[in-house]
């Protein structure tokens, strides 16, 4: 009954982000066999074509070629001196927190709100320089202020047997974020080691061509007949090999590294070879897909700037600990540094877990 009582809005969630096939019309089969949701993907696309040839003047013409041909901005933003300090300082920031689990990795993030950055202004003039907000706003193909958090991946939460324990971890599955491009960037503090199952990205993924377009296709006529609804794809090995897709790459790199992707190209964390953790700073952007404009009036308000993120945050953690949020996802974990042991409730106490690099 509840699903009829939203049904005038089913027609209207065609044109925003919504990926899931759970409204009736998105879960059609005859018009995804029609091509109502390659539709989607296509008409998203060129309009982040559009929005970003409005931001086209924000990064370089050798930055705009290397988006174009593989999927993401790959620089070098700090390193040396300047990348120790800004490193001590994150290290050292204690501020609100939040963690999820997924099989046994633990990823905890901290808002960076206007409080945390007062506090932090290495951080704060990194996050808010040109070079690192243009990057991510062409990506994304809006000029608005992306989400930023310290980000702190805890791999094999439980111990060495974790493998055998715990579920796995959809975060290794080749998988594409949704339907339409949206970005995310890693900036990594530390040295990335392979063994710590470093982010992987298929260069050249992100583009639409027959085969990805037929395979997408295939994908949404088989969520509306009783597969997976949650439009985050996943690609086996056959999958790529069928859309003559490139080998992944992996990004084992040293400290400083950034890397800004459109996660509408196939990604995923390398599975960890044993305990340890990693921290980032990470970013993410996913407006609507159909809107023609690059900003959104008015929004957010200056009351609300750079807090929304932690606000929908604490939301979502107080309806998890309700049980009123259908996803037990994110928890409040209290005021921690990105190093500290992760407080997620499923994690037992144990002894601190080394850094990526030791």
């Amino acid at each position: 009954m509840a699903s009829w009582l939203t049904a005038p809005l089913w027609p209207l969630e065609i044109f925003t982000a919504q990926k899931a096939f759970t409204n009736p019309l998105l879960a059609h089969e005859q018009l995804n066999r029609r091509g109502l949701y390659v539709w989607r993907v296509k008409t998203a696309a060129k309009l982040a074509d559009r929005r970003r040839a409005k931001l086209a003047d924000r990064v370089s013409a050798e930055e705009r070629a290397e988006l174009a041909e593989n999927g993401a901005i790959v620089t070098q933003a700090v390193e040396g001196a300047d990348l120790a300090a800004l490193r001590e300082e994150v290290m050292g920031l204690k501020a609100q927190a939040y963690e999820m689990r997924e099989g046994d990795a633990v990823t905890r993030r901290i808002p960076l709100t206007p409080e945390v950055l007062e506090r932090a202004p290495r951080l704060a003039a990194l996050v808010r320089s040109d070079a690192f907000q243009n990057r991510i706003r062409y990506v994304g193909s809006f000029d608005m202020a992306p989400e930023m958090f310290v980000q702190t991946i805890f791999t094999w939460v439980d111990g060495d047997d974790a493998a055998a324990r715990g579920k796995p971890d959809p975060q290794n599955t080749m998988h594409m974020d949704t339907f339409h491009t949206t970005v995310k960037a890693w900036l990594w503090l530390d040295d990335v080691s392979d063994e710590m199952g470093p982010f992987t990205y298929i260069f050249g993924s992100h583009k639409l061509d027959p085969r990805r377009l037929g395979w997408l296709k295939r994908r949404s006529i088989e969520a509306s007949t009783g597969g997976s609804r949650g439009g985050s794809f996943r690609a086996l090995e056959a999958d790529a090999k069928a859309m003559r897709l490139n080998d992944p790459h992996r990004f084992v790199v040293p400290g400083g590294t950034f890397v800004v992707g459109d996660t509408f190209g196939f990604h995923r964390r390398t599975r960890a070879q044993r305990q340890g953790h990693r921290v980032e700073i990470w970013a993410s952007l996913r407006p609507n897909p159909f809107l023609p404009f690059t900003k959104i009036p008015f929004w957010p308000p200056a009351f609300l700037r750079d807090r929304t993120t932690a606000m929908w945050l604490k939301g979502a953690s107080w309806a998890v600990k309700k049980g009123l949020r259908k996803r037990a996802d994110w928890h409040d974990v209290g005021e921690v540094t990105p190093t500290e042991p992760p407080k997620h409730p499923s994690v037992k106490p144990a002894a601190p877990i080394p850094l990526a690099a030791e």
